[in-house]
């Protein structure tokens, strides 16, 4: 199993840091939602002072017919007990009307962004370069496009609240202190310094994050590599110490989440607590030392109770961006990268090329040896080529550059004397097709594997390309026919229907270069007769390069070309490489042993 990740220290860009770039362009937005915060919060305020008057004037033994005026600025207005219950119910429609604004806007501008995030970062790593994509293991991409993601538009959500809540509270505390600053004053000086005082623990939480996201990635990378090995799993009798490992990874990763979790409890246990004594420790110093009416500090008890319960939340949103800090940052880095290697897209229309040429082409992996060194051969137009090799000669290679998922270090792939690198991209995709030696299918229909997210295709394009990989008569013996919905791994289809279903796939839009990375090395006789049967009615039509470990493969081969360390050896007829190529003679010969034995058996 794997080994633990790890990770290079993430850098801490600071909260604002972090989150700026995903909110660049929605300032309008965010401006009229904290307006609207603020005003539901000015009218929150006024209506919790109202409130509080009419409270002590019908408590009282006063006449109702007017409140008491020794509150702020409603000290003026002598309004009866009616009118203020109207006044009262007018501020919480209204009230409720400004929150209604702003809670919309803050729902859109977090749909907007999780959208973005979620969609934006299968788009960047889509659109990077193969060489870029293939540099990245699979439970890495996995973990950056699940687990990072979620957490990242969590921390969004939180930030998008965690605007609207401040502005609310400021209201609050402006409203506090507009109906007695000194009691207000007290209160919000010694909030501001619990806040602070707090501040360690949360950090705290910044650092089991990181080491959440570290665990995360090792028990991503281990599940994923069990999952692809489970049928060997299952063979050797090795659940349990696979089973044991994962669990040990499980562990890892939960230790920090429970700290983290316990941490987040802690934090906002002792705020709560905190902010009762302070409140109750302020209304003793005003009792026992500032002489306050009575109608306004109920007034600043009630608001500042209400304040005090939205810097809670305050609070909790704050610890929320805390922990998602790591994880955003490191998402920002890893599109960053992503985005940065995105290839060009030529310029150039080709339609059937009559002549693909390599002229001293070389790739090296990361500037060491080269993979494929000063490989130099013209193929024409519906050639049919064989490519052989042991292993590590840089066939794999060679079949990437002929994809241009890979560019050359140094020399020209041409078509037609126009450089590979310059052809557009969607003229490019129709000329060029590939069959991989192991055939992936989705959970879709058989029409669907075969379009392959294509569109304008129709269902004879489907049925024509399937004719030629001659798999429609199976198909068409399936329950549902081209109708029937495969599994993630083919469902009930042999390897060779699997096969012949990618092969279809690539004949899909005729193209005129097929590329295929050994298709006949797990087929038995007749699948492989089939596709032999395919390559010999494309002979002439399409040029075909196919790596070939089976010598039979290349019986349907107009030529042959042997690559040994990267370097081409070889390439001609099997007549010619019979006579000069050490290498595929050994190869016919280890190849007759092989018929022998099986014969024999």
């Amino acid at each position: 199993m794997s080994q633990t990740i790890q990770d290079p220290e993430i850098p801490d860009l600071g909260l604002l840091a972090s989150y700026k770039p995903y909110f660049t362009g929605k300032t309008g937005s965010l401006a009229i939602m904290a307006a609207a915060s603020f005003i539901a919060g000015a009218l929150e305020a006024v209506l919790l002072v109202m409130i509080a008057n009419i409270a002590l004037t019908v408590g009282s033994s006063t006449t109702s017919q007017g409140i008491a005026a020794d509150v702020g600025p409603l000290s003026s207005l002598h309004l009866s007990v009616g009118t203020s219950f109207l006044v009262a119910l007018g501020l919480g429609f209204a009230r409720m009307a400004f929150q209604l604004v702003a809670a919309e806007i803050s729902g859109r501008i977090t749909a907007e962004l999780i959208s973005e995030i979620r969609g934006g970062t299968f788009r960047d790593y889509a659109s990077a370069s193969w060489a870029e994509q293939s540099r990245r293991k699979e439970s890495d991409v996995q973990d950056l496009l699940v687990r990072h993601v979620s957490r990242a538009t969590g921390g969004i959500g939180a930030i998008s609240r965690g605007i609207s809540t401040a502005c609310l509270v400021v209201a609050l505390l402006v409203s506090a202190v507009v109906v007695d600053p000194i009691s207000a004053g007290l209160l919000v000086v010694s909030g501001a310094v619990l806040f602070f005082g707090i501040r360690p623990l949360t950090q705290r939480a910044k650092t089991l994050s990181q080491a959440q996201l570290v665990a995360g990635r090792n028990y991503a990378a281990m599940s994923l590599e069990a999952l692809a090995i489970s049928q060997e799993i299952r063979s050797f009798g090795v659940n349990e110490p696979v089973i044991a490992s994962l669990e040990k990874a499980t562990e890892d990763e939960v230790r920090p989440t429970y700290r983290s979790l316990v941490l987040r409890e802690v934090v906002t246990s002792a705020y709560q607590l905190s902010t009762i004594l302070l409140l109750l420790g302020g209304l003793f110093a005003v009792y026992t030392f500032v002489d306050r009416p009575l109608a306004s500090l109920g007034a600043i008890v009630i608001i500042l109770v209400r304040t005090l319960n939205q810097t809670g939340q305050l609070q909790a949103y704050y610890h929320t961006l805390v922990e998602t800090a790591p994880y955003l940052n490191r998402l920002t880095g890893e599109r960053a990268q992503l985005r940065a290697q995105i290839p060009r897209s030529g310029n150039r229309v080709i339609e059937a090329p009559s002549r693909l040429r390599f002229d001293h082409v070389s790739y090296a992996y990361d500037g060491a040896k080269p993979a494929v060194a000063d490989l130099s051969f013209d193929v024409n137009r519906g050639e049919a080529i064989g490519i052989v090799g042991p292993s590590g000669s840089g066939k794999s290679t060679l079949i990437q550059l002929l994809l241009r998922l890979r560019q050359p270090d140094s020399g020209q792939y041409l078509l037609d004397d126009v450089d590979a690198s310059d052809v557009d991209d969607d003229s490019w995709f129709e000329q060029i097709a590939f069959v991989p030696q192991e055939s992936r299918l989705t959970q879709h229909t058989i029409a669907e594997n075969i379009a392959f997210f294509r569109s304008g295709v129709t269902r004879e394009d489907i049925v024509s390309a399937a004719k030629r990989a001659h798999i429609h008569d199976e198909i068409l013996a399936m329950p549902e026919g081209y109708d029937t919905v495969l599994g993630s791994r083919g469902g009930a289809l042999s390897g060779g229907q699997r096969q012949r279903i990618s092969i279809a796939r690539a004949l899909l839009r005729e193209p005129s270069i097929l590329v295929l990375d050994e298709p006949t090395s797990a087929l038995d006789m007749r699948s492989e007769s089939l596709v032999h049967e395919t390559f010999t009615e494309l002979r002439g039509q399409v040029t075909i390069f196919v790596i070939a470990h089976r010598l039979s493969t290349l019986n349907t081969c107009d030529r042959i070309m042997v690559l040994t360390d990267g370097e081409l050896q070889g390439f001609g007829t099997r007549e010619d490489l019979q006579r000069d190529s050490e290498f595929f003679r050994d190869a016919l010969r280890l190849s007759a042993i092989k018929t022998t034995t099986d014969a024999a058996d």
